[in-house]
This record gives structure tokens, C-alpha cells and sequence, in this order.
């Protein structure tokens, strides 16, 4: 299950970086890139825009490495922003690569933000929020409070990470989807998809015949959710409890950066 959610956390964001260059976007920042791949499998769609990939000095090393072997070098397009997140300033990295803040921009923050404390996840956003342009957006996934209490209880159950990979997530919105939180920081958070929800399910894992191929998987889960009950300790059922009641624990959403300037504010 947790590969399917990848798959259609991966097609989330694929729609909505298309979705975002199609509407005028002219940047792309990926914050913690890793090993992502868009900038060479959207290569025709990102042509007239900068993409510049945020990460970790022995990350990109690794990756220009690994490119050059496969593609021989990178698109002159792309631009590699290296920086520590513990020191840096993220705006003052970005604008050394040629970031500019007057451009409508896409980010994309994709399983970054729940492996992160609480203060820098907020950093990040209100520095996204503040230093771009109006009609720039911000795609990620992210958990709620409710699904980092029940990977501490239960991490090596399904959607746990395990203890063995130290690795764990430690930020969760404090909401049950993260509207108010994201609002707080200066962005319109439309209408976040829990990624259990009937309308994921319906839109990534239904085949074009009308058939699902995620049906059997999601009712696999709900026995064992029911046969675990009976030998789980309390708590951990309660969490499980209220994740249902919340509408799931791992979410998606596509965050509007406000308009500053209706405020009244200099934009910059």
C-alpha cells in the first residue's frame, strides 16, 4: 500500500506542476530534491522555465554524478541550489542561482516536511510564502498530528516507518488537514485530499474501465485494522479511532501563495 501511495502522490504533483506551467509559471523550485526526476521527464514542458533543485551538498554531488553518466549533463535550465538547512538562508540561496522573486514560481516540497521540526517547516514556508510572486504555488505531502502519534506507537505497522531506519516522522499539522495551519503562514490551502480519501482512490487508482485496482488493497487493510484492534493496546486503537473520524493521516494539498499586495504590502 504505502508503494501505492508513492505512485499517486507522484501523480499529484506531476498534474499539478503541468497545471502550474500551463498558467504561467516560469520557475520550478523542488526543495529537497533528492534524486527527482521531473526536470528530465517533463524536459519539453520545463524548456522555457528555470528549474532549480534545493538540496544537501553531497546529494547533488551524487545526482550531477549519476546524471552525467545518463544524459551526459543536465539542461542548461536547471540549477542546482546547494545549501544546509540547519544554516542557510533559503532566499538568499536560492537568489545566488539566479532565483527571481517578481516570477510566478512552483515548489514543489515532496516527503520532506514531515522528517523536519516544527520551526523549520514553518520557516520554509513563510519564506515561500514571502518572497514570491503572486500566482505561485506550493504542492507537498504532509501528515497531521494524528498519523506522527500513530507512527510512534506503531511503527512497523502499515503506513509506519520503521524504527530500524531511523528516519522517523516527527511533524504533523496540528489540524486534521493543515487549512488553518497553511493559512496562518500566508497561503490559501484549497481543498487538501487525505490520501485514503474516496476521491484519490477515484482519481488515481481507478482504472479508465471503471474498475480499481487500489479496491482490494484498502479493504485488505480495513480487516487487519479490525483483527489488530482486538490485540492492540488502547491507545494506539483510539488514534486509529480518530485518524477515521479526521479523514486519514498522510495528506496531499496545493497551497495558493497570497496576494500581498492586497494587502497592501510591498511584495517583497
Amino acid at each position: 500500500m504505502f508503494t501505492g501511495l508513492m505512485l499517486w502522490r507522484t501523480r499529484f504533483i506531476d498534474e499539478a506542476l503541468e497545471r502550474a506551467v500551463k498558467n504561467g509559471a516560469t520557475q520550478v523550485v523542488i526543495l529537497g530534491s533528492g534524486f527527482d526526476s521531473r526536470a528530465y521527464r517533463f524536459r519539453e514542458l520545463l524548456r522555457q522555465c528555470r528549474v532549480i533543485e534545493v538540496d544537501t551538498a553531497s546529494t547533488q554531488e551524487y545526482k550531477r554524478r549519476r546524471v552525467r553518466e545518463a544524459f551526459g549533463e543536465a539542461p542548461a535550465n536547471v540549477m542546482y541550489c546547494t545549501i544546509d538547512f540547519a544554516k542557510d538562508s533559503l532566499i538568499d540561496s536560492l537568489r545566488q542561482v539566479g532565483f527571481v522573486e517578481g516570477e510566478r514560481t512552483f515548489y514543489i516540497w515532496e516527503g520532506v516536511c514531515m522528517y523536519l521540526p516544527e520551526d523549520a517547516v514553518r520557516k520554509t514556508l513563510q519564506t515561500v510564502a514571502s518572497h514570491s510572486a503572486s500566482g505561485s504555488s506550493l504542492v507537498l505531502d504532509y501528515a497531521n498530528h494524528l498519523g506522527i502519534e500513530y507512527g510512534r506507537l506503531n511503527p512497523n505497522g502499515p503506513g509506519g516507518i520503521p524504527a530500524s531506519w531511523r528516519e522517523p516522522w516527527i511533524f504533523g499539522v496540528p489540524d486534521a488537514d493543515g487549512r488553518d495551519f497553511f493559512r496562518e503562514l500566508g497561503f490559501d490551502p484549497g481543498v487538501p485530499l487525505s490520501a485514503i480519501s474516496p476521491e484519490m482512490v477515484k482519481r488515481y487508482g481507478t482504472r479508465q474501465d471503471g474498475t480499481s485496482y487500489a479496491a482490494h488493497v484498502l479493504e485488505g487493510l480495513q480487516r487487519e485494522a479490525q483483527a489488530r484492534a482486538q490485540v492492540q493496546p488502547s491507545d494506539l486503537v483510539e488514534v486509529q479511532k480518530a485518524i477515521a473520524a479526521a479523514g486519514g493521516a498522510y495528506w496531499f494539498a496545493e497551497l495558493a501563495v497570497l496576494d500581498r499586495t492586497a494587502k497592501g504590502e510591498s511584495g517583497r
